[in-house]
């Protein structure tokens, strides 16, 4: 059986790429379950005792792939091919045959996606030069005065903490969890210097982490939900290119 391979030549394995599982049949029924195995033609997944379908052999079902770097959820048809029953806790675990192309191409797309943005330069603001960030729910905008009053905070100041053309890390108190905890999209505004004007841009809240008495946000930016998007990208890598300018002048010297 052929493994996926990336175009890097790395297999998907269970965990690598933290993939979680569902099933959906035609009747609408959802089943959570754990990726066990992932090929390029099919995909093994088992399902707990008190989640687990009864699919019968030859079904077609919808297999949907869920990963925190995914944008959106990969769905793709699947036949149900086997079936195993294992141990008293009668747990199943099924072979699923896909439509090979069509979740070879997605996957490949997400993961040139997710590296170009990780092998893309970051920089962090000159010593000294610090730059404000505010981060709110874009729900938020355009919120009546009351409603913003009764749903508390729904934005917070920070600083950057780094940037490049895929995202931003930032640097918030330690009570912007208590707002953003449940919150995945938002929207970012920030200066650069020298200023022209407020960069305006939606994200993604990616990974967040407590050091000390503060939180560090990564936020991917989301060049469709993002606004100007493009004009807006130019200011960030001429912000990007002064500072390794600086940094090469420093180091030089």
């Amino acid at each position: 059986m052929q493994n996926f391979e990336s175009d890097q030549g790395g297999a998907v394995a269970p965990g690598v790429h933290g993939f979680e599982v569902a099933v959906t049949t035609a009747k609408g029924e959802t089943f959570a379950g754990t990726l066990v195995d992932l090929h390029i033609e099919d995909a093994e997944a088992s399902f707990p005792r008190e989640n687990s379908p009864a699919l019968p052999l030859g079904l077609t079902t919808t297999l949907n792939f869920m990963a925190p770097w995914l944008r959106t959820p990969i769905e793709v048809a699947a036949n149900v091919v086997s079936r195993v029953e294992s141990g008293t806790s009668r747990i199943y675990r099924y072979r699923l045959k896909f439509d090979s192309d069509e979740l070879q191409k997605r996957l490949t797309r997400e993961a040139n996606r997710v590296r170009n943005q990780r092998t893309a330069n970051r920089v962090k603001p000159a010593s000294g030069a610090s730059v404000a960030v505010t981060i709110k729910s874009p729900e938020a905008k355009g919120a009546s005065e009351s409603l913003a009053e009764a749903s508390g905070d729904v934005s917070e100041t920070g600083c950057l903490k780094d940037i490049s053309t895929g995202g931003v890390g930032v640097f918030l108190s330690r009570k912007a969890e208590s707002v953003f905890a449940e919150t995945e999209l938002v929207e970012i505004s920030f200066e650069l210097p020298p200023s022209s004007g407020p960069l305006t841009l939606i994200g993604w809240i990616r990974h967040r982490r407590l050091k000390g008495n503060r939180m560090s946000y990564g936020i991917e930016f989301d060049t469709e939900l993002s606004d100007n998007f493009a004009p807006q990208l130019d200011r960030i890598i001429q912000y990007i290119v002064r500072c390794q300018e600086q940094e090469e002048v420093t180091a030089q010297g």
